[in-house]
Parts: structure tokens; C-alpha cells; sequence
């Protein structure tokens, strides 16, 4: 081969690598580069342990107590507050009741109430509850605001006394022998029973 013709070819291969590097450059060039990174961001959760108990809450303490008193005869006097004093003075059997409006007529009792008041403050009438039953069952007698009924109502003074009238309902066939009488005040724990 002729020295000129190896010249040549040398030179052709010289050119042809040139031109070949720019294409493996940018082939190659991004497939070297490093992928790019997502951010990633960081969520707390909460605590999923179970909540403790509440606090306990403190409740008052009732100052008294309701009580019942052992009933006394009819006729007798019962304490209801220290030195008040109730008394049932009698019971007047009725054939037939003096309804008010919303009121069932029918046979029943008069109650005659008497309070002593021995203290030395006043005494609330209006706020006396009295109620009456009959029979084994205890079946409570249906209250009547007709005549003769007279409710005591105000203050009692001190060193005073009052009377009110209680009329109760008791069916046909029913005895009021065996009637039993309650009395309460909202000035007193304490609840006075009297029976015949």
C-alpha cells in the first residue's frame, strides 16, 4: 500500500470519530444524569392510645333526710318540726262529694287538720302536703277542692294554732276504717302518719 493511501485513511478515521462524538455525547448524556428527587413531606399522626377516664365529678352532699314517723292514733298529736305540732281532730265520713270543675263526685271523707305552732319563728301552712289512703293496698284517696274543703293556707304566727278541712275521694264499697293520713311540710324532713 502506498504511503499516501495510509495517510488517508488515517485522516478519514480521524473525521468520522469526530463527527461520532457529539451523537454518543448527547445519547449518553441523559441517562448519566441523576433522577430527580420527589419531596416528601412528613404527616404526624395522633396518638391512638384510649383516653384516660373523666375526672370524677364531686357532688353536694344532701343536708337532711326525708323520715317517716311511727304513726299515731287519729286524735293525737304528732311533731312535724320541733315544736310544731299536727293533730288529725277528726274524720267525717261524706255520701257524696262537692266536685269543682275537672272533679269526679262521689263518697268519701272530711278531714279536719289542726297545727300548733310552739316555736317562736312562723310557720308555713301553705306549704302542707297532706295525703290520705284506704284499704290492704295503701289505694291513695283522690283529693276533692269542693266543699266542705278549706285548706290552710299563709303563716302560722308564732305561739298560734289553725284548722283546715282535707277532703278525700274513697269509692263505693270501700271503708274508711282503715283510712291512713299523711302529712308533710317543705320546713320539715319529717313526714307525720296518723291512723284509727
Amino acid at each position: 500500500m502506498s504511503l499516501s493511501r495510509v495517510r488517508r485513511s488515517a485522516v478519514l478515521g480521524a473525521c468520522a470519530g469526530l463527527l461520532a462524538a457529539p451523537l454518543l455525547t448527547a445519547c449518553s448524556g441523559d441517562d448519566d444524569k441523576p433522577a430527580a428527587t420527589t419531596p416528601t413531606s412528613t404527616v404526624s399522626v395522633g396518638s391512638t392510645e384510649p383516653a384516660g377516664p373523666p375526672p370524677p365529678t364531686v357532688t353536694g352532699t344532701p343536708s337532711v333526710g326525708i323520715s317517716t314517723a311511727p304513726a299515731v292514733k287519729i286524735g293525737k298529736t304528732a311533731a312535724i318540726n320541733g315544736d310544731v305540732v299536727v293533730k288529725v281532730v277528726k274524720v267525717a265520713k261524706l255520701r257524696r262529694t262537692t266536685p269543682m270543675p275537672g272533679e269526679v263526685a262521689g263518697p268519701g271523707v272530711a278531714v279536719t287538720l289542726s297545727v300548733a305552732n310552739g316555736t317562736d319563728k312562723p310557720f308555713s301552712l301553705t306549704g302542707l302536703v297532706v295525703t290520705a289512703s284506704y284499704g290492704k293496698d295503701e289505694v291513695p284517696g283522690e283529693t276533692s277542692s269542693g266543699k266542705p274543703s278549706k285548706e290552710m293556707r299563709g303563716q302560722l304566727a308564732a305561739g298560734q294554732s289553725s284548722r283546715g278541712i282535707y277532703v278525700f275521694r274513697i269509692p263505693d264499697g270501700e271503708s274508711a276504717d282503715d283510712l291512713h293520713l299523711q302529712v308533710s311540710s317543705d320546713q320539715s324532713p319529717t313526714i307525720v302518719q296518723f291512723v284509727r
